[in-house]
């Protein structure tokens, strides 16, 4: 079964970028949903210089997805690997993490809550607590894993599921 949860505007607050400039790198990125499609467009370049190397995009949302499986993204890209990226606390510093591969043609992939790695500031964090579906308060998107160069990520959908 698979249930609405991003698919449109009014789910999210404002998507913003987070780049490596907090820590005195070089990466850049933008984010906008395309007017004609409402499609998601994450795009920029990595630089590793300055100890740089990734980029992330965020949205705050509150959603609960007791009884779901994980998140369906149907999405396209140059093959770079990114990680979907979820919180479940305001302002909490650990995020949930599961990778996965753009594909030149729009693609789906279906992310189980059970891949998901608590991580903090790139470092796995096996002391956290285990993810909550129930208290979902920001979804989002990161490129890092030293991949310099540019990247767009095209976002036709985000979904939750159940048991396929």
């Amino acid at each position: 079964m698979i249930m609405p949860l991003l698919s449109d505007a009014s789910t999210l607050g404002p998507w913003t970028c987070v780049n490596d400039g907090v820590m005195g790198g070089q990466s850049t990125s933008r984010v906008m949903r395309r007017p004609d499609d409402g499609v998601l467009q994450f795009a920029g370049a990595v630089s590793l210089a300055n100890n740089g190397g990734f980029a992330s995009t965020k949205a705050r949302c509150s959603v609960d997805l007791s009884g779901q499986t994980g998140i369906m993204l149907r999405l396209q890209g140059p093959p770079c690997r990114y990680r979907l990226t979820l919180r479940t606390e305001p302002g909490g510093r650990i995020s949930y993490r599961v990778p996965f591969w753009a594909t030149p043609q729009p693609a789906t992939h279906y992310l189980p809550f059970a891949q998901l790695r608590p991580m903090r500031r790139g470092q796995p964090r096996p002391d956290a607590p285990p993810f909550a579906a129930a208290s979902i308060c920001e979804i989002g998107f990161l490129i890092g894993d030293k991949q310099a160069g540019d990247f767009v990520l095209h976002v036709h959908r985000i979904q939750a599921y159940a048991a396929l």
